[in-house]
């Protein structure tokens, strides 16, 4: 094992490669067409429940792996990993139970 301080090339450039791919997304959609903050934000209520499902569950995984499983692996090694047999099980968890019951009350989030 090694030491190494700070951000190699490689490091930089994934960095950047991150953040301009997000803002090129954001920008195209953005800019796209107007729309309203109903089509925007909940897809114009036209999705079904397993797409509705997966997203969730992305932007539930993407923070968590962004915060903290680097820092997992670091310390602890690849043993983490085995996390990955639960998303599965929660997109069909949510699909089947979840959101029939939450999607025809037409909430924007759940805090309403």
């Amino acid at each position: 094992m090694y030491a190494e301080n700070g951000f190699s090339a490689f490091d930089y450039c994934t960095l950047v490669g991150m953040l301009v791919g997000s803002s090129g997304i954001g920008f195209y959609i953005a800019y796209k067409g107007s729309k309203s903050p109903e089509e925007f934000l909940m897809g114009n209520r036209v999705l079904k429940t397993i797409p509705v499902s997966m997203s969730l569950l992305t932007s539930f995984t993407n923070a968590i792996n962004i915060l903290g499983f680097t820092g997992e692996v670091y310390a602890n090694g690849m043993q983490i990993s085995t996390v990955a047999f639960g998303p599965p099980l929660a997109i069909l968890f949510s699909s089947i139970f979840i959101l029939p019951i939450y999607f025809p009350l037409k909430l924007t989030s759940i805090n309403e």
